[in-house]
């Protein structure tokens, strides 16, 4: 009997540290993370400045490398890339319970909204009426000036040098005058292999200083640099 009650005593315990552990877990995520489904207007590139500003600058879950690495690789793969950043964002800060969490709380008000605004726009006539118009043409006019303000903030800070400039010069240009499936990903693959050969060389002419440098502290040029 004695031993019955001793198993239930720590059952509950541990059921208790659980749901304390939880409660840890989840509280942060909510306060970090509830009204972003309902205020973060403007698409990914607005989304991407919102996630660095509260994640990266103000509670410091990520630094700025690991937010660059996040940001190349959801935009580098299918899918929507504001919303596997949150969801990585959160889960590396608090595991992958957090992410999904993070995930319903962004996804499920634009969800809910869009089923809303579908059932009402399948009872209007055709035509909207004149003030609808004008009040769609100030939105859309108000948020391609928010996407221009968050894609040069973006770009002050992921933009740094002048192989990422011209790598961006190019692929806007380049995705402008066409279009196709296999088009984008042929340029970012064409992006990333300029991008490693132009790392290789710049590395191997800095290992290449450095030995002329050790060479000549030594008193006598590396093998292979005599003359250069």
């Amino acid at each position: 009997m004695s031993s019955a009650l001793a198993r239930g005593v720590w059952d509950a315990l541990n059921t208790r540290l659980q749901l304390n552990k939880a409660a840890e877990t989840v509280w942060p995520v909510l306060a970090a993370n509830w009204h972003l489904g309902f205020t973060a207007f403007g698409g990914p590139s607005v989304h991407f400045q919102i996630f660095r500003k509260r994640f990266v600058e103000d509670k410091h879950w990520i630094d700025d490398q690991i937010y660059q690495e996040l940001f190349g690789i959801c935009q580098a793969t299918p899918g929507p890339g504001s919303t596997k950043m949150l969801f990585s964002i959160n889960a590396l800060h608090s595991g992958w319970l957090a992410g999904t969490l993070a995930f319903l709380i962004w996804s499920l008000p634009g969800a809910l909204g869009m089923y809303g605004l579908s059932l009402g726009l399948a009872r209007i006539d055709e035509l909207l009426p004149g003030p609808v118009y004008a009040f769609l043409t100030g939105l859309n006019a108000a948020t391609v000036g928010i996407i221009a303000l968050a894609a040069v903030q973006l770009a002050e800070k992921a933009v740094t040098d002048r192989l990422t400039r011209g790598v961006v010069l190019v692929g806007g240009c380049a995705g402008t005058l066409y279009t196709a499936l296999w088009y984008f990903p042929a340029l970012m693959v064409g992006a990333g292999l300029a991008t490693l050969g132009w790392d290789l060389r710049v590395l191997q002419r800095s290992g290449e200083l450095e030995r002329r440098g050790l060479g000549r502290r030594a008193g006598t040029e590396p093998e292979g640099l005599e003359g250069v």
